[in-house]
């Protein structure tokens, strides 16, 4: 079944729309889960499926502190950052 034809709910219309708008493209979990009101153990299975399914693709972030943890920044797959608005249904 296609990501988008899923049913949507709010967490996923405003992770959806908060990584549409975010500049620069690349985030945190962190920060998505602030933006959407979700905490991590409802975001996380989301980004996994949805990284599988293409619709986001990932990476470890190379800038970091002495003495934190690596991070992983996430960003929309350039084919659905095309998709527009009414298409995605949010």
């Amino acid at each position: 079944m296609n990501w988008l034809s899923r049913r949507r709910d709010r967490h996923r219309a405003a992770l959806l729309s908060y990584l549409r708008s975010c500049q620069p493209p690349w985030t945190t979990a962190l920060a998505m889960c602030e933006a959407a009101g979700m905490t991590a153990g409802t975001i996380y299975p989301l980004l996994v499926r949805w990284e599988n399914e293409c619709v986001l693709v990932s990476r470890w972030d190379v800038v970091r502190r002495y003495g934190e943890p690596r991070r992983r920044l996430y960003a929309l797959a350039s084919r659905v950052s095309r998709v527009g608005e009414e298409e995605a249904g949010t």
